[in-house]
């Protein structure tokens, strides 16, 4: 992307579960944004992330948002998993035909981040598709047609759409 776009990138690490179970991840990326958003105008910063990098993107706008905060200019998302609670597939059949994610992996991922607070699973900044999403910036959201968390991006997609979110969505 850096590349591409010709941009500088700030690459945020994040601690991981399960031996700093959420909201570590979380805290880490506010954190980050925090420092940035100290040294740059947050207008001129896009957020970023793939995979579990996506999600935290999701937490971090949602937490600056209700914080208060300067939020970026836009977010781009590659396959972000929105819902990590029992619905995260309506169709669980596509699971099965994903050669990396399969849903006892998604189960074991849940138990690993959320530790002792497993009641945690529709917390806004675990499962975003639960979050109040007026607000937040434009975002372009990319998600393939088999992905296992294509149902619950798309019914993220819908929800932040109909709360007034720009987003591009790429299938």
């Amino acid at each position: 992307l850096a590349v591409l776009t010709g941009a500088r990138v700030l690459n945020g690490e994040y601690r991981l579960a399960p031996e700093h179970p959420f909201p570590a991840a979380v805290d880490d990326v506010v954190h980050t944004y925090r420092w940035l958003t100290e040294r740059v105008d947050p207008t001129r910063v896009a957020v970023s992330g793939e995979s579990a990098g996506a999600s935290l993107t999701l937490a971090l706008l949602v937490h600056a948002r209700d914080e208060g905060a300067v939020l970026p200019r836009c977010a781009y998302l590659l396959s972000p998993a929105p819902d990590m609670s029992e619905s995260w597939s309506l169709a669980r059949s596509r699971v099965w035909r994903d050669p990396w994610i399969s849903v006892p992996m998604v189960d074991s991922v849940r138990r690993d981040y959320l530790g002792a607070n497993q009641h945690l699973v529709v917390h806004p900044l675990v499962s975003p598709v639960f979050a109040e999403l007026q607000g937040l910036p434009s975002m372009l959201v990319q998600v393939g047609e088999l992905e296992p968390f294509r149902d619950s991006i798309l019914r993220f997609v819908g929800k932040a759409r109909r709360s007034g979110v720009d987003v591009t969505l790429d299938e």
